[in-house]
Order: C-alpha cells, then structure tokens, then sequence
C-alpha cells in the first residue's frame, strides 16, 4: 500500500476495480486517533488519489476487526491501555484488505451486513447491491 500526505497517514492501494484507502485521523478535540477504512469504486468515476472523505464506501476500522474498540484505545494518548498494535493490525485489519480488493469481494455475502451498517453513498450501494 502506498502513501501520500504531508504525514503519510494515508495509504492508497489500487487493485481490481477499486481503490483501498485507510487514513489515520487525529481528533480535532483531543489526542485520540482513528483508523479508516474507505473504497474508491472505479465503475463510479476515476480518481488518482480519492480523499478518505470523498469515497463511496467508509467505515472505521472498530467496524471490521473484532478488536477494533481495543484498537482506538491504544490509538488514544490519554488512555492507559497497553495493545499491541502490529498484532490487530496484521491478524484483523489485513486480511480484510486482502478480501476487499475488487468490488466483488467488497460486496461478497459475508459483507452485507457490515456495508448496511457503514457510510455507503447510494450509487453505490446499488452496484454493491446492498440497498
């Protein structure tokens, strides 16, 4: 996944017919911190580098991984949580991406439930098939 941004807090990765973004947030009223995750689907116009915010499917990462609550804990600075991390990360966040790197497999059956409860603009949720 590639980066781009003054802090390279985004990454973008382009496969198959959509775009993969995740975006780390800071909160604008304190030190915590989110991870996003977002689609650009390409069947609904081309972007080069899509905003996390301009995308047509947005979630946080709480909403895919079973851990993600523990997650934004230890992505809060005023938290005491120790998490590690890496392992949320590469055991929950990743094979997700991995899942979701077409249209197809964004939209897989597993998936509807998720995508009914996320931000998905409504062009969308007719291709994905989720209205």
């Amino acid at each position: 996944m590639g980066s781009c941004g003054a802090e390279a807090t985004t990454g973008i990765d382009k496969g198959g017919d959509l775009v993969q973004v995740v975006n780390v947030q800071r909160s604008r009223w304190g030190e915590q911190h989110y991870v996003n995750v977002s689609f650009w689907l390409m069947r609904l116009g081309t972007a080069k580098w899509p905003r996390e915010q301009d995308c047509h499917v947005r979630m946080r990462c709480d909403d895919v991984c079973r851990s993600g609550h523990r997650l934004q804990s230890a992505l809060d600075a005023e938290s005491k949580m120790r998490v590690d991390v890496k392992r949320i990360v590469s055991r929950e966040l990743l094979p997700f991406l991995r899942a979701t790197t077409t249209s197809e497999g964004l939209a897989a059956k597993k998936r509807r439930a998720l995508l009914k409860r996320v931000a998905v603009v409504v062009k969308a949720q007719r291709l994905l098939g989720v209205e």
